[in-house]
C-alpha cells in the first residue's frame, strides 16, 4: 500500500504554539501511511532540528513575501515535483501564500490550520483573500471553537469548510512530576516561597507587562513570591526595565528560551497566562495543566474553553493587573481550592487536549478528503 504524501507549510519553526502543535501532529501520524514533509517558507529554527532529529525532512524556503511573482512560481514548482496528496499550511503567512501556490499546483487536498484572528490592522485584506482561498480549497481546521465562530460569524465561511481540532499537548512529556532541586538550586528559588510563573514569547500581545504591574499587589500580601517569566521575544528588555521601576526585579528570574519546560511548570504553584490582546487556544494553558497546575488567565479568544472559570482556574478580563493579582492572591490563599483546580485540569486536560486524540482526529479527517467525503467529523472518544 502506498503511503500518502503530505507537504506542510509553515512560515518557521521557532518555539512557539503553533509550532509546537505541527510538530506533535507531524510526528504523531502513522509513518506506516504518512510520508510527511515540513516545509518552512521563511526560515526554520529550533522546531526544525527537533522534526529532523526524528528523521522527517525539513526544507527552509527563504521565500519572505507573497507578492514577490518569483517566489510565487518557485513554490508551485517545488510542490508540483514534489507530487504530494495533501497540503496542510499552518498560520497566517502560510495560509496565503501556501494555498494560492498549492491549488495553482493541483494538489489533491489543501487545508488551512488556523491558530487566531487575523490582527484587527489586517482584518479586510484577510477577509477577502481567505475567503477566495477557502471556497477554492478543502477548508479550514480552527484550533478552537471561539477561532470557528470567527470564521463563521465575522468572515462568513460555510460550516461545511470548518473543522475543529484543538492544540494538544504531548500527555508523555507534559505530566504531574516532582520539583526539581537542582534546577530550584540554578534559579535560585527556595521551598518556602510561592512560586508564579509563565511561558510564553515576550511580546506585547501577550500581555507580560500586566503580570509585573501585579507585583507589587501580590507582595504586599505575600512576600515571599517570586516569578518566573519563561521564554524571550523583542518585549523582553522592556520587561525587565518596568521590573526594576516598580522595584520587583530581584523577584522575577526570566529565564529565556528553555527546553525543560516541563520542569519549570512542575516548580510553580499558580500558573499565569496574562495575554493582553488576542489568542487562539494557549498551549501553554494546557501544558501546565497537564502537570497539574491551577491556572489564572485572561478572558481572551479561546481561553475559556481551557479554562472553566472556577472549575479548573479563574479567568480575568484582560489588560487588568488589579484582577490578575486579586486572582492569584485568590489562589495562594486558599490551597484546597488550588488543588482541587489542579485535579480538575489535569481531568479536563486529558480529556480533550492529548496529543493521541488530536492525531486521530487528523488522521481521520485526512481519510474523509482523499476518500471525497468533506470535512465532518464524527466524534472520536
Amino acid at each position: 500500500m502506498s503511503k500518502t504524501k503530505v507537504v506542510h507549510l509553515v512560515e518557521a519553526l521557532n518555539v512557539g504554539g503553533l509550532e509546537r502543535n505541527l510538530a506533535l501532529l507531524v510526528t504523531g501520524l502513522d509513518r506506516a501511511r504518512y510520508d510527511q514533509e515540513v516545509w518552512c517558507m521563511v526560515s526554520g529554527g529550533p522546531m526544525a532540528e527537533l522534526l529532523e532529529t526524528k528523521g522527517f525532512g525539513v526544507r527552509v524556503l527563504r521565500l519572505w513575501a507573497y507578492y514577490l511573482p518569483h517566489h510565487l512560481v518557485g513554490l508551485v514548482t517545488r510542490l508540483r515535483e514534489a507530487a504530494p496528496h495533501i497540503v496542510h499550511t499552518h498560520g497566517e503567512f502560510a495560509g496565503i501564500f501556501g494555498r494560492v501556490a498549492a491549488i495553482l499546483a493541483r494538489v489533491p487536498v489543501v487545508l488551512n490550520h488556523a491558530q487566531n484572528r487575523p490582527p484587527q490592522d489586517q482584518r479586510f485584506r484577510h477577509v477577502w483573500q481567505n475567503k477566495t482561498l477557502t471556497a477554492l480549497s478543502d477548508g479550514i481546521i480552527a484550533c478552537s471553537e471561539d477561532t470557528m465562530r470567527y470564521y463563521l460569524d465575522e468572515e462568513r465561511i460555510p460550516s461545511e469548510k470548518l473543522v475543529v481540532i484543538h492544540n494538544c499537548v504531548d500527555e508523555t512529556v507534559f505530566r504531574p512530576a516532582p520539583k526539581n532541586r537542582a534546577l530550584m538550586a540554578e534559579l535560585g528559588l527556595t521551598d518556602d516561597e510561592w512560586i508564579i510563573g509563565t511561558v510564553a514569547r515576550m511580546t506585547d500581545v501577550k500581555g507580560h507587562r500586566f503580570l509585573i504591574e501585579s507585583a507589587p499587589t501580590i507582595l504586599k500580601q505575600e512576600p515571599r513570591t517570586r516569578f518566573l517569566m519563561v521564554g524571550d521575544g523583542p518585549e523582553r528588555p522592556v520587561l525587565e526595565s518596568l521590573a526594576k521601576q516598580l522595584s520587583v526585579d530581584r523577584q522575577f528570574v526570566f529565564t529565556g528560551i528553555r527546553r525543560d519546560v516541563p520542569d519549570l511548570l512542575a516548580l510553580l504553584d499558580v500558573f499565569v497566562l496574562p495575554t493582553a490582546v488576542r489568542e487562539g487556544l494557549p498551549l501553554s494553558i494546557a501544558e501546565a495543566m497537564a502537570c497539574r497546575k491551577p491556572v489564572v488567565a485572561t478572558d481572551v479568544g479561546g481561553v475559556r474553553e481551557v479554562v472553566k472559570h472556577a472549575v479548573t482556574g479563574l479567568v480575568v478580563p484582560p489588560k487588568d493587573s488589579n484582577a490578575l493579582a486579586a486572582a492569584i492572591l485568590d489562589l495562594l490563599s486558599h490551597p484546597p481550592k488550588r488543588d482541587a483546580f489542579a485535579t480538575a485540569g489535569l481531568s479536563y486536560c486529558l480529556a480533550e487536549y492529548s496529543a493521541s486524540l488530536s492525531v486521530k482526529r487528523l488522521d481521520a479527517l485526512y481519510t474523509n478528503l482523499l476518500s471525497g467525503r468533506g470535512l465532518a467529523l464524527t466524534p472520536i472518544g
